[in-house]
C-alpha cells in the first residue's frame, strides 16, 4: 500500500492524536508527518510513506500540501481535517495495520513534544533538512535516501 498523499497521513495522525487526547498545532503536525515518513522509510526497507516529498523550509522539513491544508490554524490547535476542495470529503485512504502502528508510535513518542522541541530535533547539524538546506537552499526537496539514512542511524542508536 502507498505511498499516500501527505494529507491522508496528516489526517490519520490527527485521528490518532485525538484518540489519545493530544491536540496538535500545524507546526507539530508538519514535523510528525515528516518523522512518520522517516520511520516508515526505515521499517519498510525504503518504501516511501508519502507520495509528495518534504522540502527544506526555513523552519524545518515541510510537506507543502500539509502546510497549505492547515495553515489557517496558525499556532492554535487543529480542529478539522484536511479536505479535498472539489468534493469536500476529508482526505483518507486504506492504511495498513503496519503503517497505523508506526503512526501510533510516532504520536506516542513525539506527539506531546512542544513544536519548538520538534523543530530543534529536525534542525540539528547533519540532518536531512540541514544537508538539503546547505546544498540547495530553502524549499529544496529532501530526498528519501537522505531521510532513510538518518532514520536508519536513529534506529541503530536505539537498539
Amino acid at each position: 500500500m502507498g505511498p499516500f498523499d501527505s494529507r491522508v497521513i496528516a489526517n490519520r495522525i490527527l485521528d490518532i492524536a485525538e484518540q489519545r487526547n493530544i491536540r496538535l498545532t500545524m507546526m507539530q503536525l508538519l514535523k510528525l508527518v515528516y518523522i512518520a515518513h522517516g520511520w516508515w522509510l526505515t521499517y519498510s526497507g525504503g518504501q516511501p510513506l508519502t507520495s509528495d516529498k518534504p522540502q527544506a523550509w526555513q523552519y524545518g522539513p515541510v510537506h507543502p500540501l500539509v502546510y497549505n491544508a492547515f495553515r489557517r490554524f496558525g499556532a492554535t490547535a487543529i480542529t478539522e481535517r484536511a479536505r479535498d476542495p472539489e468534493t469536500g470529503f476529508a482526505y483518507s485512504d486504506e492504511i495498513t495495520s503496519d503503517i497505523d502502528s508506526i503512526l501510533g508510535s510516532v504520536v506516542d513518542s513525539y506527539g506531546k513534544l512542544h513544536a519548538y522541541r520538534l523543530s530543534d530535533m529536525t534542525h540539528q547539524v547533519g540532518t536531512p533538512w540541514d544537508q538539503a538546506s546547505k546544498k540547495w537552499g530553502n524549499y529544496a526537496p529532501i530526498t528519501d535516501a537522505s531521510i532513510k539514512e538518518h532514520f536508519d542511524e536513529l534506529r541503530r542508536q536505539r537498539t
